[in-house]
C-alpha cells in the first residue's frame, strides 16, 4: 500500500498497550459520549487533526495518543489504512497482537461506515444527483464537498476544470489532477451520447 514503516522500540510499550487496550475494550458508560478516553483529552476529529496532522484520528478509533503514536510510527496515516490493511500487518506493530489489531480494525470500519452514512444523508439533503454519485472516484466526502459549492447535476460537474474540482474537494480528500480530469470527462460523457458516429468513407 506504499507506506514506509519506521519501526522503533519504545521502552515499556508492551505494558502501556496492555493497559490502554484494557481501557479500549471496557464497556463505555452510558453517560459517556463517543470518543471519551478517561483522562485523555477529548476533541473532535477536525480540531484534533488541525493540531496533530501527523497522526490518524484517535477519536475515530476511540483510543488515546499512546496508541495513535504507535500507529503513526509504523506508517499508518489514516483511518482507512487501519481499516483495510491486512490484519497481520497491523498486528505486527510493537506491543499489538491479532486481538488488538482486530479490535482496531472493527472500530475503524464502524467509524467509516457511520461517516459514509452521514455523508450520504447530507448528499441527499443537498440535492446532489445520483448520476454524480455513480461516477467512479466521487467518494461520499467529495460528493458533499462539491454539493456545498453548488455542484448538483452532471452538467454542473462537467462544466468544471480540473483545478476547480481539486479546490472544491479540498479538505475532503486530496485529488490528483489525473483523477479530477477522469471524473470530469465521465461527467461530460452524456454530452456525446446522442452524436451519430461518423460514417466510414466508401471504398472506391
Amino acid at each position: 500500500m506504499g507506506r514506509e514503516q519506521h519501526t522503533r522500540h519504545v521502552p515499556g510499550v508492551e505494558l502501556l498497550v496492555v493497559r490502554k487496550m484494557a481501557l479500549l475494550r471496557a464497556p463505555r458508560p452510558a453517560d459517556r459520549p463517543a470518543g471519551w478516553r478517561g483522562r485523555a483529552h477529548v476533541a473532535t476529529v477536525h480540531s484534533w487533526g488541525s493540531r496533530r496532522p501527523d497522526l490518524p484520528a484517535p477519536v475515530a478509533l476511540d483510543v488515546d495518543d499512546v496508541i495513535a503514536h504507535l500507529l503513526v510510527t509504523e506508517g499508518f496515516t489514516s483511518v482507512e489504512e487501519v481499516a483495510f490493511v491486512p490484519v497481520e500487518e497491523l498486528a505486527s506493530v510493537e506491543g499489538f497482537d491479532e486481538d488488538v489489531a482486530g479490535e482496531l480494525q472493527e472500530r475503524a470500519r464502524t467509524f467509516l461506515k457511520e461517516q459514509n452514512e452521514r455523508f450520504e444523508k447530507r448528499r441527499q439533503e443537498l440535492g446532489v444527483s445520483d448520476e454524480i454519485a455513480a461516477i467512479e472516484g466521487m467518494t461520499p466526502a467529495i460528493l458533499v464537498a462539491v454539493g456545498e459549492k453548488g455542484v448538483k447535476t452532471l452538467d454542473d460537474l462537467a462544466d468544471l476544470a480540473a483545478d476547480e474540482l481539486i479546490e472544491m474537494a479540498g479538505g475532503a480528500v486530496k485529488l490528483e489532477e489525473e483523477e479530477a480530469n477522469a471524473i470530469i470527462m465521465a461527467a461530460r460523457a452524456h454530452w456525446f451520447e446522442d452524436e451519430a458516429p461518423a460514417a466510414a468513407p466508401e471504398a472506391e
